[in-house]
């Protein structure tokens, strides 16, 4: 919003302060889950076989999910200006970095020591750090619109910290009840047992494919929309909206019928189990449900965020992915016994309630006059 106003100081400023803000957040919290990190996976379901292994490996993620904070904020920052090369590069060295060293490190391969599930671990955090270092280096530049400045870091400003929080409050409401709703979930699925969670895990990392797709066309639809609603450019903020989310129903349609055609042989991929496979093609069709729902919903989510509509987006969230999908999901895979099949049937019913919301949201309200 503010680049859209040309006005570069206070964009800055904004920046700054939320790195801030970011710093002390994520020490403190990332520190009490280190502490904690043997109770916290304990009670998320991990077993005698696994407490130890999967204790390690999630305190090796957190060291590097501190400097993936501040590569979020940074590439984030870049976006809402016009530079998402930044976040891509990012991420897709970030990416090959996990992939390279997982290789080598699980293993043990080219002469590199054998780690497991310690190698995963690390290969993360690794490319977690390669990425926050280049994500640095793109405000480090002379001609750079956003730069670090340490007296805009230390020294608050009342008007721009009160516009911050106001949009940081709902935003992170909605992360935090939509992490405990998908932890809430994911207990569920765990007690169902490792064949069934595994064979879930995978079905989740095919959707991610779909939800990838959307919240491309949402980060760039966000950006858009807030730099023409400060440009005093409504209706440009309208259209962007509108031909983004017939473009990623478009694309939703190609991946759904990707998704059906060839989804024994995505399954096949990760698990020649013929449980897993089975599951496998039932989870597929759904999968090619909910990808039509969520690529718009995303963008949606998008639109709304870009606009500043953010305690909408986090009331929404918070009553789907809170309530309705774990609700739903201990109702259907636990007290009728559908077991996996009711997990995906509520995470259908979690995307369309959703979609419910946003659809309205987008139709009925004057998202575009919000002020920030």
């Amino acid at each position: 919003r503010r680049f859209g106003q040309g006005r570069r100081d206070v964009a800055n400023k904004v920046f700054n302060q939320v790195m801030t803000i970011t710093f002390l957040l994520s020490f403190i919290i990332i520190s009490l889950a280190i502490i904690f990190a043997k109770d916290i996976m304990a009670f998320a379901g991990a077993e005698i076989d696994t407490l130890n292994h999967s204790t390690n490996y999630f305190r090796i993620i957190l060291v590097g999910l501190f400097f993936n904070c501040f590569t979020l904020i940074i590439t984030s920052s870049q976006r809402a200006i016009g530079k998402n090369t930044i976040a891509m590069k990012t991420n897709v060295t970030a990416n090959l970095i996990n992939v390279l060293f997982n290789f080598l490190l699980i293993e043990g391969r080219l002469g590199f020591p054998r780690l497991e599930i310690m190698g995963a671990g690390i290969a993360t955090t690794l490319g977690n750090f390669i990425a926050f270092c280049m994500a640095l280096h793109s405000i480090c530049k002379r001609n750079s619109y956003l730069k670090l400045k340490f007296k805009s870091m230390v020294k608050f400003e009342k008007d721009i910290l009160q516009s911050v929080m106001r949009l940081f409050t709902s935003a992170a409401v909605e992360q935090v009840f939509v992490r405990i709703g998908f932890f809430a979930f994911a207990k569920i699925v765990a007690d169902l047992g490792t064949i069934s969670f595994a064979t879930h895990q995978i079905g989740m990392n095919i959707l991610t494919i779909s939800f990838a797709c959307g919240d491309g066309f949402s980060t760039a639809t966000s950006a858009l929309v807030g730099q023409n609603i400060g440009r005093g450019r409504k209706d440009l903020a309208k259209i962007y909206s509108r031909f983004s989310q017939r473009i990623g129903f478009i694309v939703s349609i190609v991946l759904s019928v990707i998704f059906i055609v060839f989804a024994n042989d995505i399954f096949s991929l990760f698990s020649d189990t013929q449980q897993v496979i089975d599951d496998g093609l039932f989870i597929m069709s759904i999968t090619a449900i909910i990808t039509i729902i969520q690529v718009s919903t995303v963008i949606f989510t998008g639109v709304l965020r870009g606009a500043g509509d953010n305690k909408f987006v986090a009331m929404s969230s918070f009553c789907s992915i809170t309530f309705i999908r774990p609700v739903a999901g201990y109702v259907l895979a636990t007290m009728l016994g559908l077991g996996l099949h009711g997990i995906w049937f509520a995470l259908l019913l979690d995307q369309f309630c959703r979609f419910l919301f946003m659809t309205c949201r987008i139709k009925f309200s004057k998202w575009e006059d919000i002020s920030i």
